[in-house]
């Protein structure tokens, strides 16, 4: 006898789907999951290569940084509290970055309301004047492509000798022509020599080799006395923004050469670089500005001996 074989009933098939479609949903989630930790994984993996070639660009600078015993500023820092300084600053189309809160309080990472403007002497290889600085531009003139980015600006040696070894003498502050390597390169460096992408505040610590002090905060290294930003006792203070290097010798810490750097950056991750810059262009609160910077950024540091080389 032939016997057929029940067929699904409708109700059989629309359960069957139901269930198959249930486990394909769990499935392309779980796929989708794995890509974004992938992704988020390559693009910090990306960021830490990026920020490590930085680093060990201005690394080299400090190490092989040049001081002599003259009275001249052979070593520099201001906190920017604006973006004028370059000339090249592309300010927001609606939202600027805060003025308030001060955007200079150390203890919190916060160098300036544009970081710091870091500039010395170097020999890696010859006697070159060099200065970092963040400006707000487009990485290619004309580009529309406009963020936040470290920029190395680096003088001739033939330049930086006719210029003079006090780095902040008018040569060195004046924009003049961007040709390459003049002077003007330590104010107004060529829009090409970016070392960093979206680097949202830049800034350093300085140190010189002292014991002298009954204690020392816990952030300042053994047998080494914090000179900028500090005061008297070796501690974080965000009043002082500048700095002048000019001797080994002397009781006024603002004058003194450093002997070692905590170079400090503060770099937005692809997401951050994305809200930041539709905020700027639509407009947004102080609270949303910062809120962005705070969860979408991570801060990189890196402890660098300065064994200023004598001239």
């Amino acid at each position: 006898m032939i016997q057929f074989r029940k067929a699904f009933t409708l109700l059989e098939l629309i359960v069957a789907l139901s269930i198959s479609a249930v486990i394909g949903f769990f499935a392309i989630s779980m796929a989708i999951g794995v890509v974004d930790v992938w992704n988020e994984v390559d693009n910090q993996a990306s960021m830490a290569v990026e920020v490590q070639y930085a680093l060990d660009t201005i690394a080299r600078d400090l190490e092989s940084a040049v001081f002599r015993e003259r009275g001249e500023v052979m070593f520099a820092v201001d906190a920017l509290d604006n973006g004028a300084l370059s000339g090249d600053w592309v300010a927001p189309a609606v939202k600027a970055r805060p003025n308030n809160p001060d955007p200079f309080n150390p203890t919190l990472d916060q160098y300036g309301w544009a970081g710091s403007w870091v500039r010395f002497f170097t020999a890696a290889p010859t006697l070159n004047a060099v200065g970092y600085q963040i400006i707000r531009s487009p990485i290619l003139t004309g580009s529309s492509d406009i963020g936040y980015h470290l920029y190395r600006g680096v003088v001739r040696v033939d330049h930086t000798s006719d210029a003079g070894l006090n780095i902040k003498h008018d040569l060195y502050s004046s924009t003049g022509s961007q040709i390459f390597g003049n002077p003007g390169a330590i104010y107004s460096p060529q829009l090409k020599n970016f070392i960093l992408d979206n680097v949202i505040d830049f800034g350093v610590r300085l140190f010189i080799f002292d014991n002298t002090l009954a204690s020392y905060p816990e952030y300042v290294p053994d047998d080494m006395r914090l000179i900028f930003p500090a005061d008297a006792n070796s501690v974080l203070d965000s009043s002082d923004k500048s700095h002048a290097g000019e001797t080994a010798h002397s009781g006024d810490l603002n004058e003194l050469y450093p002997h070692a750097a905590e170079i400090v950056v503060r770099v937005l991750t692809s997401e951050g670089a994305s809200l930041l810059s539709d905020l700027e262009a639509k407009g947004g609160s102080d609270e949303d500005w910062g809120i962005i910077v705070e969860e979408h950024s991570k801060v990189f540091r890196r402890f660098i001996d300065i064994n200023s080389l004598s001239l």
